[in-house]
């Protein structure tokens, strides 16, 4: 199972290798591990990485994905519960 950045990367041939196919640099891949999580923009491709070397994809929260924030309270909502 892959539980955080480092074992993917590990999983699917190391960081000079999937930073090469991802066409990022040593630096930069380092500053991702670092922080532990992949650019958004890269998941497709990660995916397409794992499946072409029959490992196991990198689960959605190893990339930072935009998250939905909460939905504001609208006005009709608000006489709705008073």
């Amino acid at each position: 199972m892959v539980e955080n950045l480092e074992n993917f990367i590990n999983s699917a041939g190391g960081r000079s290798a999937v930073g090469e196919r991802l066409g990022m640099s040593k630096q930069t891949m380092h500053m991702h591990l670092s922080a532990g999580v992949l650019p958004a923009k890269y998941y497709v491709a990660s995916v397409q990485l794992a499946a072409e070397l029959r490992i196991e994809p990198p689960p959605n929260h190893l990339f930072n994905f935009t998250q939905l924030n909460d939905a504001p309270v609208r006005v009709a909502d608000k006489a709705q519960t008073a």
